[in-house]
């Protein structure tokens, strides 16, 4: 085994890594997509989401689990 454990914790951590324009704006048009997708739930999925809230608060895990396979397979 070689000795360059140091350099490679420091690439693997991302240390070295500079990060390009390109990445960045990458990152930025993950981020506006991520966005445009929340804004197209639907009514029901609102529902489902304040079921699972009521659930939760509620302390009942079957309503919990009923609730988020609910979510889950409106998808």
């Amino acid at each position: 085994m070689m000795g360059g454990g140091k350099d490679t914790a420091m690439i693997i951590l991302g240390k070295n890594k500079k990060r390009s324009n390109q990445d960045e704006m990458m990152d930025d048009e993950m981020e506006y997509e991520d966005e445009e997708e929340m804004e197209d739930y639907s009514d029901e999925q609102y529902e489902m989401a304040d079921e699972l809230i009521t659930a939760v608060k509620g302390g009942n895990s079957e309503r919990v689990l009923d609730a988020i396979h609910g979510i889950y397979n409106s998808y």
